[in-house]
């Protein structure tokens, strides 16, 4: 697991609702493994990450106590950090290696789409580096304890849009919006094909309601690639016009 750089989604409650054991948790992080705190809607009784990190430190407490004693509990230090700061910096780290990949594809796709009219730039834009989220995230503890809430992290995080230095997610038309939604779409779809060497289904649900009559069929000519497609609209109108194969 480690040497593929797997990450341990550990889900305490699901496994206690469950009855399937106690994860070595501790032993994990002696081992150098990649831990992650998770709660869900399935077996898990709760969503509170905080709650989370209590049930992995008790859970972790009679694992040492009743089965291994030769590894000590998980430390409220190492709960908070399992539960934000290890798998935050994660996902921002993967975020930006993405982007990086598939930005170049998105504004070929964008730029056709468009009509070779509008050349845009995708940006990641995130609030916090990496040296600075430990830092940042001991000094908003105390605040974020009180008002149960995260205030550093990835989810503050956000994907910029920019065309001719606007921000199109704020100032952009709808068309120039829903362009730039299906380019990245494509873009990925594009990314899965080439990594897995198969073609994925693409899902749409009535994309053409925003575009304009020139980007409907530059688009049509982009999802030709795809073996099978399956696209919703409204109505009826135009259906043959936009899928005549």
């Amino acid at each position: 697991m480690k040497e593929r750089n797997v990450w341990i989604a550990h889900n305490p409650s699901s496994n206690r609702n469950l009855s399937s054991g106690i994860a070595p948790i501790k032993e994990y992080i002696s081992d150098g493994l990649k831990i992650g705190l998770a709660t869900d809607v399935a077996a898990c009784s709760y969503l509170s990450i905080f709650r989370a990190m209590e049930d992995a430190i008790n859970a972790s407490k009679i694992r040492s106590a009743l089965i291994d004693k030769k590894h000590k509990s998980v430390t409220l230090k190492e709960a908070f950090y399992l539960a934000t700061l290890d798998g935050g910096i994660e996902i921002i780290n993967k975020r930006k290696k993405i982007i990086e990949e598939l930005k170049n594809t998105i504004y070929d796709i964008h730029f056709f789409i468009s009509d070779t009219k509008e050349k845009i730039k995708t940006v990641y834009e995130n609030y916090i580096d990496e040296n600075d989220f430990l830092k940042k995230s001991k000094q908003n503890r105390e605040k974020d304890l009180k008002f149960l809430t995260t205030t550093v992290g990835p989810q503050r995080d956000d994907i910029k849009f920019i065309i001719e230095n606007v921000d199109i997610k704020k100032f952009g038309s709808q068309g120039q919006q829903r362009t730039a939604a299906l380019s990245i779409n494509l873009a990925e779809l594009n990314s899965i094909k080439e990594k897995k060497e198969e073609t994925p289904i693409l899902l749409l649900d009535d994309v053409f309601s925003e575009l304009d009559e020139t980007r409907q069929k530059l688009l049509i000519k982009n999802l030709k690639i795809f073996k099978q497609l399956l696209h919703v609209q409204a109505s009826r109108r135009n259906f043959k016009n936009f899928f005549p194969w």
